[in-house]
């Protein structure tokens, strides 16, 4: 099993070979019980109690939410979850500053994307945080962009401020809003595709190439197809990263080069 621990939600992903049999999420605020979660697993196949299941975990979430799901993971499974650190390359060279301090979910993002499109190839994570993450054609993660995510743009408009009004995500009808909750909707969704279109022409000068540029995060859907330089999106980038992080590690020698 792969689980992302996000801010906003947990993903998770029953695995099989390089297959995903079931793929779901729970709010990572509210950790699920084991029950819950050997429930989710039944769905997708697997007994509790039948072996212990293998578990793969990231995280961006904090320290007391992070631990609170490692032990309902742990009881769940009847396996101590393996946590991919900071830094940890899954077979690519972390060629930022700061390697340690590089998210393992963007990460994931890069190794899934390597594996599945090749390098160079940008990932861009639509989720509580909008990440650009840029993999070089010597297969190198070497570094990206972060801002607000859709999400976070609109419940700090809302908490910021006195009257702005808290507004549900979804495709704004025009761009000239004809009242506040459309003239947000345009701001922020708007906004955030054309930040992202901004980001791409940028980074693909700075590379000297048209690196294809994969979506994924829990806003994909709604940004991508905004943005016509997005190619691909795909929902399970960061848990077939991770489950390919974990395949890599259990091979003799360590992390293997893509075929």
């Amino acid at each position: 099993m792969a689980v992302d621990i996000g801010n906003s939600s947990t993903s998770f992903a029953l695995c099989s070979g390089d297959r995903i049999r079931r793929q779901w999420r729970r709010p990572s605020q509210r950790p699920a019980t084991a029950a819950d979660l050997q429930s989710d697993l039944a769905q997708g196949g697997h007994k509790a109690g039948s072996r212990p299941l293998p578990v793969v975990v990231s995280s961006v979430a904090s320290t007391s939410v992070t631990e609170g799901w490692l032990a309902t993971l742990t009881d769940a499974a009847g396996s101590t979850p393996v946590e991919v650190g900071s830094g940890a390359s899954g077979g690519l060279v972390v060629a930022v500053r700061e390697p340690g301090k590089l998210g393992p979910d963007r990460i994931a993002n890069a190794v899934a994307a390597e594996r599945f499109y090749g390098a160079p190839v940008i990932v861009v994570d639509l989720g509580t945080c909008t990440t650009v993450t840029v993999v070089d054609a010597a297969r190198r993660i070497v570094g990206g962009s972060i801002a607000p995510g859709v999400g976070l743009s609109l419940r700090t408009l809302t908490e910021k401020t006195g009257k702005l009004p808290r507004v549900r995500p979804e495709l704004p009808a025009c761009a000239i809003g004809t009242d506040t909750e459309q003239a947000i909707l345009s701001g922020v969704v708007f906004g955030t595709a054309g930040l992202v279109r901004g980001l791409l022409g940028r980074i693909r000068a700075e590379l000297g190439v048209e690196a294809p540029a994969v979506a994924a995060g829990g806003y994909a859907k709604l940004i991508s197809p905004l943005v016509p330089e997005m190619q691909e999106t795909r929902a399970d980038l960061t848990l077939q990263g991770l489950r390919i992080i974990w395949e890599r590690s259990q091979r003799p020698g360590g992390p293997q080069r893509r075929p």
